[in-house]
């Protein structure tokens, strides 16, 4: 009798210890590519000039956040889009402030190279096609990010296609733009961002 109640103690020691102790509640968060704390703030070389954007609005449910997305206009942030951040990626719609669907993603998680998807700008009739590139490093004034590369493409004008690079960070949002239409290139990159406050 004692020897089957060590052989059971001893099976029940060994299948416990097969068992993972449980995970933090920080390391279960999922990796989202967009801040989701009001306050978060960037600043984007654009156009020759300084874009800041601050998250003005956040709006959890059901695992998702939709966030507003305001820019300084004299002095003030003046929300002009909303995204919806889950750990399926990132989303938008072409309601701006009105929007309540998100039918078209900038991101699809997870990021596997070579997935594409699309959408339709419906007002001009056009459908942009989008393609996951590597995750790699991209330097920009800010300093140097790990982010997913994504491709897309639409036709514009008659006999021509915009070609669009964006890499997105994870917490951050996309942190460089290049832009390319016939011969011309736009670059669009951070300069500085700031986390906002829990």
């Amino acid at each position: 009798m004692l020897r089957l109640t060590f052989f059971v103690l001893a099976l029940v020691t060994v299948a416990s210890a097969g068992v993972a102790a449980p995970v933090p509640p920080a390391a279960q968060k999922p990796v989202r590519y967009y801040p989701t704390t009001v306050g978060a703030k960037w600043v984007y070389e654009w156009g020759g000039a300084d874009r800041i954007e601050e998250v003005t609005a956040v709006d959890e449910k059901d695992g998702q956040a939709v966030v507003t997305v305001g820019v300084l206009v004299d002095k003030k942030f003046t929300p002009y889009c909303k995204v919806l951040v889950s750990d399926r990626g990132l989303f938008f719609g072409t309601g701006g402030l009105e929007e309540k669907t998100f039918p078209n993603a900038l991101l699809k998680l997870p990021a596997k190279p070579g997935s594409r998807w699309d959408w339709e700008v419906r007002e001009v009739g056009r459908k942009v096609v989008c393609t996951v590139g590597p995750t790699e490093d991209v330097e920009v004034p800010a300093g140097k990010f790990r982010a997913v590369r994504v491709e897309s493409e639409v036709p514009v004008g008659k006999d021509l296609t915009q070609t669009t690079t964006t890499w997105y960070a994870p917490e951050v949002g996309w942190v460089k733009m290049v832009s390319r239409v016939g011969g011309a290139e736009e670059t669009k990159a951070l300069k500085s961002f700031a986390p906002g406050k829990s």
